[in-house]
């Protein structure tokens, strides 16, 4: 017995054998279609199952094939129901969706490595930049108000301290996520991670939100394309 995953994400079965030739024989499975045998932990692709071969090998490739009929949602056996039952389409290709996602993927993984760079660098620069900007001040003789004097010296004496480590510890976590999700991204899996980690990049409160703007937004477009979404694990 099988079960198979539709664009929906939602699980049909269990069926037999039988049943998914004639699914594939109608055009509402293909070679790309998630499929789990029943006893298996993993979902695989539907070609990955030696005893469907054959029935693949003779229904047209998607180049040759006619215009696909109206989505159906596939009959469920004797016994079962689904309430409100999605229409079932075939899963995207994957290795297309694989390419699509690259780009903004690597573009999101660089955003995360330079965020949590640049966090780390700017606190432990921070009492040599509050030391450099004093001494920039007094050369210039530049009128520094003496409330305004009185707080930079004070933050020069503090150091670094507990909300700067607090600042590093927030930036670890969403740049970590933005690294996270782009892997994820890479690998066609979790797609609600991938969107979380486009989202946090473009964030007005990240130190490489210029640039992140532009990648999460691309990244946000390539997700909900239709093509790339159901590809998703």
């Amino acid at each position: 017995m099988y079960r198979v995953k539709g664009a929906d994400q939602k699980e049909y079965g269990p069926v037999s054998a039988d049943q998914i030739v004639q699914w594939i024989r109608e055009n509402r499975l293909n070679r790309f279609s998630l499929v789990q045998k029943e006893g298996e932990p993993s979902w695989k692709a539907l070609d990955q199952f030696p005893e469907f071969t054959e029935t693949l090998g003779a229904v047209p490739t998607p180049a040759s094939a006619p215009a696909p009929p109206v989505p159906v949602t596939p009959p469920l056996p004797t016994g079962q129901t689904l309430t409100a039952a999605p229409i079932y389409t075939p899963v995207a290709d994957p290795q297309g969706a694989s390419g699509r996602v690259k780009g903004p993927a690597i573009g999101l993984i660089l955003i995360g490595i330079a965020g949590i760079l640049l966090t780390l660098g700017g606190i432990l620069a921070k009492p040599s930049m509050m030391e450099f900007f004093l001494e920039a001040a007094r050369n210039a003789n530049l009128q520094i108000p003496a409330e305004q004097l009185d707080q930079i010296q004070a933050e020069q004496s503090k150091g670094v301290g507990l909300r700067d480590y607090l600042n590093l510890g927030l930036s670890l976590v969403l740049y970590g996520i933005v690294i996270a999700g782009a892997l994820k991204m890479m690998r066609l899996e979790n797609w609600g991670l991938a969107l979380a980690a486009a989202i946090i990049a473009m964030l007005p409160c990240s130190c490489c939100c210029c640039v992140g703007i532009p990648i999460g937004i691309w990244a946000v477009i390539v997700l909900n394309r239709p093509e790339v979404k159901t590809a998703f694990r």
